[in-house]
């Protein structure tokens, strides 16, 4: 074919003239493509920057939670120490002030108790004997409902140091926890405080034998006391009230004619005072 004549370009020129025009489109799509790539680029790029500023962020904020979680923690701790600091205080305060309280009823209440006593009259069957107590207010306050409780009683000396109910001691300890329960009355004697020591308070016992045995009290031997066969007990309890509270006093004398003196008794050995 003779491809000059036919105005019809020849394959190699055809194809030339597709290389060419490839080529241009090439040329123009080429900044295109770049464009797009460097967008792209920028993108994943802004993407990874984005990605990065969040974990920060989320780092950020997990501190910052952390920060007002630990912050919340610390100030619930303080206000559970105030709390209780604040309750140990009290606590310290309501015992200082019922110590002082204590203190101050201990230092100025009444305190009843015995100094001396002694026995007049013969000592002999059929005879009645006097027994006075002393005693006085060692306090500041006086006592008030004040009662009195004797109880008299005997023992042969050779149970005098025995143990367990035989003993002197036993009826001793007896009378005194009996002594504890006793009530103060109403309208009972006050007990003024003593003045410069002196006691000018006592008690006054008549005693008698027959008084005993009417009463149905152990009988008591007048005879064998004044022989120093038996011993005389005379217990005493004071019941009073100081400071609106009740109080007791009880103690003990005691009478042997081989190792007593009747005007000046001897104190059984120990005494309660509450």
């Amino acid at each position: 074919m003779n491809w000059f004549k036919s105005g019809k370009k020849t394959p190699a020129i055809q194809k030339q003239s597709s290389s060419a025009k490839h080529q241009k489109e090439s040329d123009w799509q080429r900044p295109i493509v770049q464009a797009i790539s460097g967008i792209a680029d920028e993108i994943k790029n802004s993407t990874k920057e984005n990605e990065k500023e969040d974990r920060a962020r989320a780092r950020r904020d997990n501190i910052t939670i952390w920060l007002v979680f630990a912050t919340f923690i610390a100030a619930l701790a303080g206000d559970v120490i105030f709390f209780v600091t604040l309750q140990d205080a009290r606590h310290a305060a309501k015992i200082q002030h019922s110590d002082t309280q204590d203190a101050a009823i201990e230092n100025g209440r009444a305190w009843v108790g015995p100094t001396q006593a002694s026995i007049s009259g013969t000592i002999a069957s059929g005879q009645t004997i006097t027994a006075t107590i002393m005693y006085e207010n060692f306090g500041k306050e006086p006592a008030t409902d004040t009662e009195i409780v004797p109880a008299i009683s005997s023992i042969s000396a050779d149970k005098w140091f025995a143990q367990g109910k035989d003993g002197a001691m036993y009826r001793i300890d007896a009378f005194r926890s009996q002594c504890k329960n006793i009530p103060a009355y109403d309208d009972s004697f006050v007990v003024f405080p003593s003045i410069g020591g002196a006691g000018f308070n006592n008690i006054t016992l008549k005693l008698k034998e027959s008084e005993f045995e009417k009463n149905g009290i152990d009988p008591i031997s007048f005879a064998r006391i004044s022989s120093g066969e038996d011993y005389l007990i005379i217990n005493v309890c004071f019941v009073y009230k100081t400071f609106a509270q009740t109080k007791h006093t009880a103690f003990c004398f005691y009478y042997n004619a081989k190792d007593s003196n009747a005007a000046t008794l001897s104190f059984c050995d120990g005494a309660y005072a509450d």
